[in-house]
């Protein structure tokens, strides 16, 4: 019966030591995983108003239809209550790097022509500088770290593997 058992606990120490083992290298190739933009090229925008962040300006990307002569399209809409002037696009010249499809009733809408640019701020310049809320924009667009579970998995794999030498030190003991 002694035998049995440590039979037994030799086959699920032993199975613990396989499952953990390959816990570390489905993590570990996690953490070798190409990220979305080595394969396509991630474009971002923000608006500002009157030169700050604020929720009276908002964006969409839209990818253009065939046959455009635009990598990109963006659309920036201003919804404030103090009457909109006009838009500047910061950083970029028209022409060169842009060209503005369509400016009314608060809406701009871009086409991006340079294939370098990959970010793109539109600023709504008001009549009133007005003292709105505004956002906070979180710019950080990393992807979580995977040493904390790829720590875990080693913890338990040395764990499962010390009780497998712990049974096969008992049995040759004896």
């Amino acid at each position: 019966m002694i035998a049995l058992k440590k039979v037994i606990s030799v086959i699920i120490s032993l199975i613990i030591a396989v499952c953990s083992l390959s816990m570390i290298s489905v993590t570990a190739s996690a953490a070798f995983v190409g990220s979305v933009e080595t394969t396509t090229k991630e474009f971002g925008a923000d608006v500002t108003v009157n030169g700050k962040p604020s929720i009276d300006g908002k964006y969409e990307i839209v990818d253009p239809s065939e046959g455009k002569d635009f990598n990109v399209r963006v659309e920036f809409t201003y919804s404030g209550e103090e009457p909109l002037q006009y838009w500047e696009i910061l950083g970029l010249k028209e022409g060169v790097d842009y060209v503005i499809i369509s400016d009314a009733d608060g809406k701009l809408v871009i086409g991006i022509i340079n294939n370098d640019i990959n970010y793109v701020v539109a600023n709504a310049v008001t009549a009133v500088d007005s003292e709105k809320t505004t956002l906070k924009i979180n710019k950080d667009r990393k992807s979580p770290d995977t040493g904390a579970d790829l720590t875990a998995v080693a913890i338990s794999a040395s764990a499962a593997l010390g009780a497998v030498a712990a049974v096969t030190a008992k049995k040759k003991s004896k």
